[in-house]
């Protein structure tokens, strides 16, 4: 971070950042999942197994597990229940 940076001297500023990334995110996500459970419903921890097979990166870079496909679930549920755009924060 710069001396200017508006993150530094405001740390809300850094976490709507955040947010709107994951936003992005999960959306971005969205319709992989839903190919994924297109036969029917399956368990977070299968979700996680079938993203690590395609090779696609958790947030943080590594592989899924059932605790970040429910994390990614729920935040894909907020953003339908309230209508929310990818920018919300």
């Amino acid at each position: 971070m710069t001396r200017d940076d508006p993150a530094r001297r405001n740390p809300a500023t850094a976490l709507r950042g955040t947010v709107r990334h994951a936003n992005r995110r999960a959306l971005a996500l969205k319709d992989t999942v839903r190919a994924l459970t297109a036969k029917g419903p399956l368990s977070y921890r299968l979700i996680a197994e079938r993203l690590n097979a395609k090779n696609i990166p958790s947030p943080r870079g590594k592989r899924w597990s059932k605790t970040t496909v429910s994390r990614l679930v729920t935040r894909l549920k907020a953003l339908e229940v309230h209508d929310l755009s990818p920018d919300w924060a």
